[in-house]
């Protein structure tokens, strides 16, 4: 994802003096569950499906479509 991050990001970048790069830190699904606390990954979980329903949630969570 940190590759093609001048694809990916509003106007290539330009936003960030830094470029892209700075706005696509790893590009990895998950590399906050062991920072989060259950109650608030939790919470996150259910919000996200509340606000953005399963499928899109799961994207989210995932980055796997159905």
């Amino acid at each position: 994802m940190k590759a093609h991050a001048t694809k990916s990001v509003p106007l290539g970048g330009a936003f960030w003096d830094a470029g892209a790069q700075v706005f696509i830190n790893k590009g990895t699904n998950g590399r906050w569950t062991e920072v989060l606390q259950e109650e608030d990954r939790l919470g996150y979980e259910k919000r996200a499906l509340e606000e953005l329903g399963s499928e899109c949630a799961r994207w989210l969570a995932t980055g796997e479509m159905a």
